[in-house]
């Protein structure tokens, strides 16, 4: 491996550890991604950060066109992927929280998580609001309906 390769390794180990992702939500923390990138820098010099965009870059250039038709699906879907976390940032986030517990028994064992459901209403009532408006949004615009179609189904 060479210098710039063993530095690019270093990068991802840092950047893409579990650790950087949130347990719950499963989004990515970019602030402590820009710390460890100013610390990498510091650690490895600009000019191996410098390599390691430009050789994403390339890897990503000729990416196939399966890739990029669901790179622009999402972006297309984004504003549906949106209102849940809309709809949800009204309440406690120990309701969400216990709605993803629900939802995780719900996987497994559907009865189970029925049985889980009846003991807090209230998250039912939040699902449904989240399906309604989604579904009105589907309803609303064309290009969403559409793109929703191909990738979920109806």
């Amino acid at each position: 491996m060479s210098p710039e390769d063993i530095a690019r390794k270093k990068y991802y180990e840092r950047m893409y550890s579990l650790d950087m992702y949130d347990p719950i939500s499963r989004k990515y923390n970019f602030d402590e991604a820009e710390r460890r990138e100013r610390e990498f820098v510091g650690q490895y010099g600009q000019e191996s950060l410098d390599y390691i965009e430009s050789y994403q870059s390339a890897q990503w250039s000729d990416r196939p066109v399966e890739v990029r038709l669901l790179e622009e699906s999402q972006k297309i879907l984004q504003p549906l992927f949106d209102i849940e976390d809309a709809v949800w940032s009204r309440y406690p986030p120990e309701l969400k929280d216990e709605s993803d517990r629900i939802r995780n028994i719900e996987r497994v064992d559907k009865i189970q998580g029925k049985l889980e459901m009846m003991k807090n209403p209230q998250i039912l009532r939040i699902r449904e609001l989240v399906a309604l408006q989604k579904r009105l949004l589907k309803q609303r615009d064309p290009a969403i309906r559409s793109v929703y179609n191909v990738f979920y189904g109806q």
